[in-house]
């Protein structure tokens, strides 16, 4: 059987709640990536297609 993790991409200019929802989701089976700014998200989200 294979398992896909679902991607995510945080985009949060504040560390402490970029931090939490990234150590929540991670420790709830998904892939989490994180952008600090709009144009960074936008740079991420297009090479790395999250759900």
């Amino acid at each position: 059987m294979i398992t896909s993790t679902a991607e995510i991409l945080i985009v949060e200019d504040d560390e402490v709640i970029m931090g939490t929802l990234a150590y929540n989701l991670s420790r709830n089976g998904f892939g989490v990536s994180q952008a600090t700014s709009g144009a960074d998200a936008l740079r991420m989200a297009r090479k790395l297609r999250p759900d």
